[in-house]
């Protein structure tokens, strides 16, 4: 033990030295503290007429009903002195100086030693969050938590600092010791320790259940958020009980990684219609929708409208997001049924495990860290509820990893899958899939062309797959998007469904207008032309309307559900379109067309290294139909 102190003890100067030398070598930073727009009633305010204008096809979620829940409240004391808190902290120079040097070691955190950004600033003490004061609270959950109801013990996921579990405990009058707090940051883990909480890192323990869970602004931060709910409403006890839930709206899912990375969730929340630019309302309304519809055995009892705070920095003295604190109860499940109780297992809260593969053997090296995006999940989703339980003979029609993974994920739903590629090589060749699936007797990989009449002639299958497909139809063949429709209604089994995903062309979807749009117009612009130029074919992506009256025209088919899903490219992204840029470039016979083309795309590629680095805007679409007759 007295090694291991000392060992610490040398440790600490070594990683104080290291991160000052970051620190001295960092761009230094301009100070000029604005004061923030101050927070009034406004900020808790709705537009009850646009709530009763929306529609859902959720029986359970009616505007009436949404609207009779909302509890209105507005700032308080303690909201109030928050604010005035982080004003004064940053109210001298020294102060500024200090959060400077903080937001350098935050910096240093993630840059040096790979810290997530959560786990940086919430060691440093950067960016206090603050969801509610407890007279908030209380009012939210009166409705749900009796005066004359004891609460027994308080599950609380994703605790952060502990601020918000221990305003909880002290209104339910639970004693720290009852309180267990998910929470997958060590460093944040010491800090609920030091209030009396008992921590753990991200799982449930199979034997514990609670008659309360928290679960505040956690869902827009983990990478399955209805596995996570579906743990937590496993966890309360069997009596019945509350689940408190925060989420910033419009709802957007982000997850932080190690060195300050962040990407979209693996298998995010399907909210249907609502985007970043969405009203609150809007947000509102289909993020309870998308709770409501997964999991009926939530009953919505109240909720409010409060701004999400965050003390300042060395730029704004508080930063406020528009949010929604809701109370479910979890209904008393009727006598013989069964309970809900998924517990997903470790690292729950963002990190990404490999799956269990229910009845197949298969490469869990290869496949175990993919996870179902959004499309999958809608795809998987709409069959299941059109009453689809056995999946059969599937037909993956332009396999690919993803495409593969998802489809031996579904385990004993599927009889045999064929994949078909017209490529050797690469994510999409038939080399790396017959690698992967080489242990799994029920996948066979079929290289051949789609163009070609003969190639799987008078095969059906119960269900075909063509997972952005028709977009990379124009590499193999040339104007072959309608002889490939014709290809894949041809195959599909009567009764049996054909599962299309595609990417709407940007040109259709993007402004012209805005500087972010236009820069990824002009990137995918300068790549294709490169490609025509130089003689070489390319993606032609087809738009979802196409695809929609291909099928309507044939009369074969029933459209069971489609719907659309936005998209965010980021810089690392898009640089792989600028590497395609070049290569196409590159191949371009004439000298001064091939210097014109490189200095163009040199470019561009400046412009996009100095740009934000998230650009929204585009739009996936999946669509299911069924074959009729």
């Amino acid at each position: 033990m007295a090694n291991a102190n000392g060992a610490k003890l040398i440790l600490k100067p070594i990683l104080i030295l290291l991160l000052a030398v970051f620190v001295h070598f960092s761009t230094r930073q301009q100070i000029a503290l604005k004061a923030s727009r101050p927070i009034t009633n406004m900020d808790y305010e709705i537009d009850r007429d646009a709530i009763l204008k929306f529609h859902s096809d959720a029986v359970t979620v009616k505007p009436p009903e949404v609207l009779s829940k909302f509890v209105q409240l507005l700032p308080d004391d303690e909201t109030n002195q928050f604010l005035v808190d982080s004003a004064d902290a940053l109210s001298t120079r020294s102060a500024l100086l200090k959060m400077q040097f903080k937001q350098l070691l935050v910096q240093g955190l993630q840059k040096v030693l790979g810290w997530s950004r959560p786990d940086a600033r919430g060691f440093m003490g950067v960016g206090t969050l603050y969801v509610a004061s407890e007279k908030q609270l209380e009012a939210v959950l009166r409705s749900v938590v009796k005066p004359n109801q004891a609460t027994k013990s308080i599950l609380d996921i994703g605790s952060g600092t502990g601020t918000e579990t221990a305003k909880l405990a002290t209104l339910l009058g639970v004693v720290p010791e009852r309180v267990l707090c998910l929470e997958s940051s060590k460093p944040l883990q010491k800090k609920l320790q030091s209030r009396g909480f008992t921590t753990a890192d991200g799982s449930i323990p199979s034997d514990s259940s609670f008659s309360f869970v928290s679960l505040l602004n956690v869902l827009d931060r983990t990478d399955d958020p209805h596995g996570l709910l579906r743990s937590a409403i496993g966890a309360v006890d069997a009596g019945g009980g509350t689940i408190l839930m925060a989420a910033v709206l419009p709802f957007q899912g982000i997850v932080h990684g190690k060195f300050g990375s962040k990407r979209r969730p693996f298998n995010g929340l399907k909210i249907r219609g609502s985007s970043r630019s969405a009203s609150f309302e809007l947000g509102l309304f289909r993020f309870i929708e998308a709770i409501a519809s997964e999991h009926p055995e939530l009953e919505l009892v109240s909720w409010s409208r409060l701004p999400y705070l965050s003390s300042g920095d060395t730029r704004r003295t508080h930063y406020t997001l528009d949010m929604a604190v809701m109370a479910w109860r979890v209904k008393e499940l009727k006598d013989g049924e069964e309970r809900v109780k998924e517990i997903i297992g470790e690292e729950v809260l963002g990190t990404v495990e490999a799956e269990g593969f229910s009845g197949i053997d298969v490469n869990v090296k290869a496949c175990g860290n993919r996870r179902d995006d959004e499309v999958y999940a809608f795809l998987a989703s709409t069959l299941r509820k059109d009453g689809v339980a056995f999946w059969g003979d599937v037909l993956d029609a332009g396999a690919g990893m993803g495409s593969m993974c998802w489809l031996l994920r579904q385990g004993q739903k599927v009889d045999r899958i064929i994949e078909v590629t017209a490529a050797s090589d690469g994510t999409y060749g038939s080399n790396m899939l017959l690698e992967v699936s080489k242990e799994v007797e029920k996948v066979v990989v079929e290289a051949g062309n789609w163009r070609d009449d003969e190639f799987l002639k008078g095969r059906t299958f119960d269900v075909v797959v063509a997972d952005y497909l028709l977009g990379a139809v124009e590499l193999h063949w040339a104007h072959g998007a309608d002889g490939m429709m014709d290809r894949l209604v041809e195959a599909v089994k009567v009764g049996g469904y054909l599962l299309i995903s595609g990417l709407e062309p940007y040109e259709m979807v993007l402004d012209r207008g805005n500087d972010d749009d236009r820069l990824v117009l002009d990137i995918e612009a300068i790549g294709e032309s490169a490609a025509f130029v130089a003689g070489e074919s390319t993606y032609r992506e087809i738009p979802e309307t196409w695809v929609l009256r291909q099928i309507g025209r044939l009369g074969k088919f029933r459209v069971v559900d489609s719907q659309q899903f936005d998209m965010r490219l980021t810089v690392r992204s898009l640089m792989k379109q600028i590497s395609y840029a070049k290569d196409m470039a590159r191949k371009i016979r004439d000298a001064d067309l091939r210097k014109g083309y490189l200095t163009r795309v040199a470019t561009l590629e400046r412009e996009l290294k100095s740009s934000g680095g998230e650009f929204w805007g585009g739009r996936n679409y999946a669509i299911v139909v069924q074959r009729i007759k």
